[in-house]
């Protein structure tokens, strides 16, 4: 084996020596050698493929001197990087000059490089020196055809085979003259085995670089292993390990912000979720498809906030006389436009879930994913071909469908509660089985308010009044009023000035007797109480409607914190709006009170008065709300 460096250009390495091929004694013996190498690029693999112009010799000595014999330069092919040439091809070899030499060198050149490191021949080549004794002449010899058959046995042959301890048979014991040991093998650069299997008990070195490694098992501790990072750092109380960088450092957070926004359920063993599906349609349907009507048929659906769609779908049902006449757009709130279908085939029903299973034409509607629907989404159909110029079909099916991970609002299969459960806001929308007391800011009456309610108290100073003009004016109040009867009237509210004190809240009297007619012996009143949280008065418009007697002088007024703000006595019916001013950091109590015009008729009374906020009045500003400490109290003193 020879191994060829090349200085300029191309690196060879001889994988196979020069090969003897020995004949017969009866034939005539070659004059070639076969020499087989492999070129190597100076990058480190095969050289180009083609062809290589390489001048061969054999030397006397190692270095200088002239060739005993030469070939070349012969043109060799080279294909990945390996050759064959025959040597002697076109200058045979000289088996009696190669006799004659005590040692032999081969030298190869490659093109116009200088002449690559020369390499002894050992015994294959001096091989070819044996064979040509062959030929030569016997004086005095014993042939074999002067041998008597049997005559020769291997006791009677008393010497042993040439560099063997035994005689006759084979020479197991051959020694070997001219092999190169493994220990004597000096590997100076790369051997590739090609797709070839190195298979041992053990590999000793230094390093070894592979693409993968497959083993069956790794000894040692690996405590001086490399390139693997292992994880850095600690995390503060209170926090755990998020992620691992490259690096091998970690990162930190708190649990909740690490979990997903739908782990609810994973957390809570499906007990509580944030993960709804609200599905939402046009007020009305179904919604008839003008026929021939470039313009469309719209369709609109507002969606409200209920947080992040998780994912969604667009659900449709729609029949035509033909539906390859139909195209059909969808517009998003950003007004961005998708053709979910345009003429694409025929028949009187189309149906389709877009995104899932059902693709629109055009539009990718998977980019909401993650997103908060809320807004107006506008389908508009189009029926391009005439029918009857009316109405061809209907939309029977249109709703937007979110799997929504809500921020709002959660569901919860069991709640069992065994200490103090504070809640602000609570909506139940089926029925609430309660085995003992609920109180809710120490008050059970809180429980009477349905969801959006205000508290209003409201009163009358009678004994009985009987009439549907009573029953009616709560009801349009804009919130939910508990009653309040004579007894309890000033008793719930000593904030208010009556009448009889001062005149505030117009004539208000608490001493009337109720017996007699009046002007103001019956009067009914509508309280609020509202807090200013700021630091400043704040200033809000009430709207209200009233109706009373002009003939009997009813009497109406509105007060805050025992002072009139406006009050009549001459209006049978009206409306008013006035500006209050409420003080800074305090609750304030407003009053809204009619005066009604009562007579006694068979033991009974009858009131015409509807006092009444309009217009939305006790929607609060900034800085006011309602104060339901205040109403609790009062409410607790009145017996329901």
């Amino acid at each position: 084996m020879w191994r060829m460096n090349r200085r300029s250009r191309l690196l060879a390495l001889a994988l196979a020596a020069a090969l003897l091929a020995v004949a017969p004694a009866v034939m005539a013996a070659p004059a070639t050698m076969v020499f087989e190498g492999f070129l190597n690029s100076t990058g480190g693999g095969p050289a180009a493929d083609g062809q290589y112009n390489l001048l061969f010799g054999i030397y006397a000595d190692q270095q200088g001197g002239q060739a005993e014999w030469t070939e070349g330069p012969v043109a060799v092919t080279v294909a990945n990087g390996q050759f064959s040439y025959v040597l002697g091809t076109a200058q045979p070899i000289d088996a009696a000059k190669l006799a004659a030499l005590q040692n032999a060198w081969l030298g190869v050149t490659i093109g116009n490089d200088p002449e690559l490191p020369r390499q002894k021949l050992h015994s294959v080549a001096y091989a070819r020196v044996a064979q040509w004794a062959t030929g030569l002449s016997c004086s005095g010899c014993v042939g074999a055809e002067q041998l008597a058959a049997g005559a020769v046995t291997d006791a009677a042959v008393n010497f042993n085979y040439a560099a063997s301890d035994s005689k006759g048979g084979a020479a197991s014991d051959l020694a070997c003259t001219g092999c190169v040991s493994v220990a004597e093998m000096n590997f100076d650069g790369d051997v590739d085995i090609g797709n070839n299997t190195l298979t041992a008990g053990a590999v000793n070195t230094g390093s070894i670089i592979a693409t993968s490694v497959s083993a069956t098992e790794f000894v040692g501790d690996g405590s001086k292993l490399t390139g693997i990072s292992s994880p850095q750092g600690d995390c503060a109380v209170g926090t755990v390990v998020t992620g691992i960088k490259a690096d091998g450092t970690i990162t930190c957070g708190d649990v909740a912000s690490s979990l997903p926004k739908d782990a609810l359920d994973d957390v809570s063993n499906g007990v509580i979720t944030n993960e709804f599906v609200d599905s939402f349609s046009p007020a009305s349907m179904p919604i008839p498809i003008k026929d021939n009507f470039p313009v469309g048929t719209s369709a609109t659906i507002v969606v409200p906030d209920v947080g992040l769609a998780k994912t969604m779908t667009i659900k449709l049902k729609l029949t035509n006389s033909d539906i390859a006449d139909l195209q059909i757009y969808l517009f998003d709130p950003n007004n961005v436009e998708y053709t979910l279908y345009n003429k694409a085939s025929s028949g009187g029903t189309f149906e389709a879930t877009f995104p899932d299973p059902d693709a629109p034409e055009q539009g990718d509607l998977t980019t909401w994913y993650g997103k908060n629907l809320a807004g107006n989404w506008l389908l508009k159909v189009v029926d391009t071909k005439f029918l009857n110029n009316t109405d061809d079909g209907e939309i029977t099916e249109f709703s937007v469908n979110i799997n929504t991970v809500s921020n709002k609002k959660l569901d919860v299969k069991s709640l069992n509660v065994t200490g103090d459960l504070t809640t602000k806001g609570v909506t139940i929308d089926g029925d609430l089985n309660v085995n003992g007391t609920i109180a809710v800011n120490g008050s059970p009456w809180a429980l009477m308010f349905p969801p959006g309610s205000r508290p209003f108290l409201y009163g009358y100073k009678e004994d009985r009044l009987d009439s549907s003009y009573q029953d009616g004016a709560w009801d349009y109040a804009y919130g939910h009023s508990v009653p309040i009867d004579n007894a309890n009237l000033h008793r719930c509210c000593n904030e208010i000035r009556w009448g009889d004190a001062g005149g505030n809240i117009y004539q208000m009297r608490g001493g009337d007797n109720y017996a007699n007619g009046g002007s103001d012996d019956t009067q009914q009143v509508l309280v609020a109480f509202v807090k200013n949280t700021t630091d400043n008065p704040i200033q809000h418009t009430v709207h209200y409607r009233y109706t009373g007697n002009n003939s009997a002088s009813n009497h109406t007024g509105l007060g805050i914190n025992k002072d009139n703000a406006w009050s009549t006595t001459s209006n049978t019916r009206g409306t008013n709006s006035t500006q209050l001013t409420f003080p800074a950091n305090q609750t304030s109590t407003v009053v809204l009170k009619v005066g009604t015009w009562k007579w006694t008729t068979w033991n009974a009374y009858w009131t015409r008065s509807i006092i009444q906020y309009y217009n939305d009045s006790w929607t609060l500003p900034e800085g006011l709300e309602w104060d339901y400490e205040r109403y609790y109290q009062y409410v607790a003193n009145i017996d329901p």
